[in-house]
């Protein structure tokens, strides 16, 4: 293209600020309108081409059908016109990047964000073929993005109606670019349709994935010949860490048939996405489980059974201590009574109130451990009873000795 300095330049109600890009058949400005006053971007035909009545045909009939399409993923045009010879339409002035500059400073995107980026175009390119519109130059040059993430699909200048022939692709021409056509496309046949930009969509999609094209060639020939006769690579074979149904799914889309590839953009997203979930959801499955967290709840003290009291007996001259119940219902303990000793006058057991349970973890109840009688007139009941016992038998003895002693000194002197 003949290198022609417009910047400066006032075209149409335009002017030119600054060159954004340029192609084959374009240059893209950005310009200023002056009525109403906004910034725009200005698409012009290359004046060499202009001479050229197919070249400004076909031109306009990208003004024409982007002007048909009403989608939030397609670029709107605003105006189209000529001036001074200079043919150009007026679009919306997206500030950003191509999906190509995207690619280039960050390389292969993961699978995720690959995802996100293009549904935004595969939603663009379905409602175009439900126009019965075919863009036919699919490539991430194409496909702008905003600041903000959002996603426009551009330059529909080799856009052709489904509908019929436009007149300005000849049977046997090469139209689009080597690396993204479609086999149907690399030969130049008529019957062109939506098939052919879902083979360019897929190698969209695998030069986003793998940083890669789907062929390897020197030439743009060599590159196109390359798509008729030879079978691309799978994603994995740069990218293993991708899932084994993603390359299912590429090569389905890249498939050399046009009838065998996915009939919508979406239907190869919405694939993809399953697949990304699985790929989710097995990778959550390989890691270590964590206890998935609950609401929080006030944790409940665990009561256990209260023991019931051992009441020891008492000794003698002590007041039994009281139990403390449990935390079932509280009971009064009955008293235990002894049985009183020889001599001794059973004095009335003193009853306890039951204190309330202090904690609920019931501590160890102390038992009384008998103790020695401090009174020195009181004798264990054992003992005494033993002692009593053998003075008795000694004193019914002697008692029955002396008697028959006597009773044969009185025979001896009666006698």
């Amino acid at each position: 293209m003949t290198q022609l300095n417009l910047i400066g330049r006032t075209l149409g109600g335009f002017e030119i600020l600054e060159e954004l890009g340029r192609g084959g058949m374009s240059v893209v400005y950005k310009a200023r309108q002056q009525a109403p006053n906004r910034i725009v971007a200005l698409k012009m035909l290359a004046p060499q081409l202009s001479l050229h009545s197919n070249h400004v045909q076909r031109f306009h009939q990208e003004a024409n059908s982007i002007a048909a399409l009403q989608h939030p993923h397609i670029v709107p045009i605003y105006t189209v016109g000529e001036d001074q010879g200079f043919h150009f339409l007026a679009m919306q002035y997206i500030q950003g990047e191509t999906l190509r500059d995207l690619m280039q400073r960050e390389g292969p995107l993961s699978l995720e964000r690959s995802i996100n980026l293009l549904e935004q175009a595969a939603q663009a390119l379905d409602y175009a073929h439900s126009q019965q519109v075919i863009h036919r130059d699919i490539k991430p040059s194409n496909m702008m993005l905003t600041d903000k993430g959002w996603l426009y699909l551009t330059d529909f200048g080799l856009a052709r109606d489904t509908m019929g022939n436009s007149g300005l692709t000849s049977v046997g021409m090469v139209m689009g670019t080597p690396e993204y056509i479609s086999p149907e496309q690399a030969q130049g046949l008529a019957t062109i349709g939506p098939p052919t930009d879902i083979y360019a969509f897929g190698v969209v999609l695998f030069e986003a994935l793998t940083g890669h094209l789907p062929f390897v060639a020197d030439t743009a020939m060599a590159m196109i010949g390359a798509r008729l006769m030879d079978a691309p690579r799978a994603p994995r074979f740069y990218r293993p860490d991708l899932p084994f149904d993603v390359d299912t799914i590429l090569l389905r889309a890249l498939a050399r048939q046009p009838e065998m590839r996915y009939q919508t953009a979406m239907a190869l997203i919405n694939d993809l996405q399953l697949v990304a979930q699985q790929a989710a959801l097995w990778s959550q499955a390989s890691q270590p489980q964590t206890p998935w967290p609950q609401q929080a709840q006030t944790p409940q003290p665990q009561v256990p059974s209260a023991p019931q009291p051992q009441t020891p007996w008492p000794q003698q001259g002590q007041t039994p201590q009281p139990q403390t119940p449990g935390p079932q219902q509280a009971q009064t303990p009955q008293p235990q009574t002894p049985w009183p000793q020889q001599g001794q006058t059973p004095q009335p057991q003193a009853r306890s109130t039951p204190q309330p349970q202090a904690r609920l973890t019931p501590q160890p109840q102390a038992r009384l451990t008998p103790q020695p009688s401090s009174d020195p007139n009181l004798v264990a009941p054992a003992k005494h009873d033993r002692s009593s016992l053998r003075l008795g038998f000694m004193i019914g003895l002697g008692i029955s000795v002396s008697s028959s002693i006597l009773f044969w000194i009185v025979m001896l002197l009666t006698g």
